[in-house]
């Protein structure tokens, strides 16, 4: 790409390179009125990054008079270097149990069917990852709609992409108490909380108006072992295998404040990165995901990230 182009010309040129990407041959090209609206730069500007695009060799267009342009053809590989998606990098917690991994498989999978590269970022937090997100680190973060909705209602520049309404984010929250003789919580008992961990927090804030707890910070992927270590007396977990392992050792509560919403994952974007939004749609299929997580925790397929 050159790179000597001005600022409002480059946004431009960035945006209009993202609508073409995701148009096809025959298809209407964006007009000059729509583009100045939508960029909020002057209709030379926009003229300017049409005639780099064009120039190019990135998009042909017919001007068929009062009925606009029309897409001749186009050249998606140089498409891609001016709307500046030489990679995209997505962000979800560390696959540790078998529905994330078979989420962050199923991610992968969908998403080499396009030529762009893909990468994924494994940072435990839903707060970290969100705030990666708002700093454009990351294209896309993978969060559970419980978490999504909370962050939206705090961070206007956020939106959901993409709801995996057929796909599981984890099973549900329960409470793990490093006793089996436990058969309620009870006043001053110690829990590990993650304060990244929104889901797992709201569980806790909610427990905590009923019963006098003691909280200790504790990494989520660390609390198992605070409680095997006697650290904590109780934690705020998902439903994993590893609990059936000691069985005999634990007391497992239900999770008073756990919402189904917690189960369901959601892509958030950044609503300034112009067009992920669309762009992460037309490459991800929800139906094909659902059906490679579902393979992965059956085990009939292998987690893949490549």
């Amino acid at each position: 790409m050159d790179t000597t182009l001005y600022k409002k010309v480059g946004i431009a040129t960035l945006g209009i390179a993202r609508d073409l990407i995701l148009s096809n041959v025959g298809d209407k090209c964006p007009t000059i009125a729509e583009c100045t609206e939508k960029f909020g730069v002057s209709r030379g500007t926009i003229q300017e990054a049409f005639a780099i695009l064009e120039s190019s060799g990135s998009v042909v267009t017919e001007k068929r008079g009062k009925k606009g342009a029309i897409i001749q053809s186009k050249d998606d590989q140089l498409l891609y270097q001016y709307a500046q998606l030489d990679a995209i990098t997505a962000s979800m917690p560390t696959p540790l149990n078998q529905y994330l991994m078979g989420l962050a498989t199923a991610i992968c999978r969908s998403m080499s069917k396009t030529t762009v590269p893909f990468t994924f970022a494994f940072i435990q937090g839903a707060y970290n990852r969100v705030k990666a997100l708002r700093k454009n680190k990351y294209d896309m973060v993978i969060t559970s709609y419980m978490t999504a909705k909370n962050f939206l209602a705090e961070y206007s520049e956020l939106e959901i992409a993409m709801t995996l309404n057929e796909c599981l984010y984890s099973k549900e929250y329960v409470i793990v108490v490093n006793s089996p003789n436990v058969t309620s919580l009870k006043d001053g008992m110690t829990f590990g909380f993650d304060p990244t961990c929104s889901d797992q927090l709201a569980i806790i804030n909610k427990l905590s108006c009923d019963y006098d707890l003691k909280l200790i910070k504790v990494p989520y992927g660390s609390s198992r072992f605070a409680l095997a270590n006697h650290t904590v007396d109780a934690i705020v977990y998902r439903r994993e295998q590893w609990l059936e392992r000691f069985a005999s050792q634990i007391t497992i509560l239900p999770a008073k404040g756990y919402k189904a919403e917690m189960d369901m994952p959601v892509i958030l974007v950044n609503k300034q990165n112009y067009g992920m939004d669309r762009l992460i749609r037309s490459f991800l299929d929800e139906k094909e995901c659902a059906q490679i997580q579902n393979a992965v925790i059956d085990g009939s397929m292998e987690m893949q990230l490549y």
